[in-house]
């Protein structure tokens, strides 16, 4: 009797197949879930302070805010696993005071937090109308300042910094003249007001802070800062098997 072996082959296949992710939040604090294990680059940017209150007469300023500080490191997450983070919250105007801090950017991983600190409020025209001072950043290879407001004077009201950027410092305010935007990610700060009673303007996009009012009522308002930011990016391989 004769027996026949029947032999199967199995051929095998390995392909890598290149991936890339990016999660950002604008408001908020939670959790980031990592998707796999490896490098991310996180980028966080600090709340922009807001201007402060005018003076009763004329055209009596208040100092502009600071704007929000930026960090960004290159860190080892670990996939599924969880992530606290939170978004420095704008500076938000005080009618006939100084004007609010903006609020701390954060990522923590492990033992470290990695901060954006948000930018100082301006001064109301009664407290001096100084600037508000740019918010710093603590733990990234990249620690960049938010650009600092200007002073209010006795003819407008001092603009706000800019948020920083990767690229550097952020841009202060010069006059009544909000700081231009910063490359990467820093919002310009809002222009001052420079009429008889006049608000001061809103930053504009991530840490940018506000400008000063040259008005202390609720009619004549300065200007907010600009929430901060957290952008989040990866890439990787994948590797997929083909048995045939």
């Amino acid at each position: 009797m004769i027996k026949k072996l029947l032999l199967t082959f199995l051929f095998c296949f390995t392909t890598s197949v290149c991936f890339a992710g990016l999660q950002e939040y604008t408001t908020g604090s939670g959790n980031f879930t990592a998707e796999f294990t490896g490098d991310h680059i996180i980028t966080l940017v600090g709340g922009g302070g807001a201007g402060g209150a005018g003076g009763s007469a004329h055209k009596y300023g208040g100092g502009g805010g600071g704007g929000g500080g930026l960090c960004q490191k290159t860190v080892s997450l670990t996939a599924t696993s969880t992530y606290a983070y939170s978004v420095g919250a704008a500076g938000l105007h005080v009618d006939g005071d100084d004007g609010g801090v903006g609020g701390d950017t954060t990522f923590v991983v492990g033992a470290t937090t990695y901060t954006a600190s948000g930018g100082g409020g301006g001064k109301d025209y009664a407290a001096g109308a100084g600037a508000g001072a740019g918010g710093g950043a603590t733990n990234g290879t990249i620690n960049n300042t938010g650009g600092a407001g200007a002073a209010g004077t006795t003819t407008y009201g001092g603009g706000g910094g800019s948020g920083a950027g990767t690229t550097g410092t952020g841009n202060a305010g010069s006059t009544s003249t909000g700081g231009v935007a910063k490359t990467l990610y820093g919002g310009a700060g809002g222009n001052g007001g420079t009429a008889n009673h006049e608000v001061g303007y809103v930053g504009a996009l991530y840490g940018g802070a506000g400008g000063g009012a040259t008005g202390p009522t609720v009619t004549y308002e300065a200007g907010n800062g600009y929430a901060g930011y957290i952008r989040i990016e990866w890439t990787g391989n994948r590797r997929i098997i083909n048995i045939e």
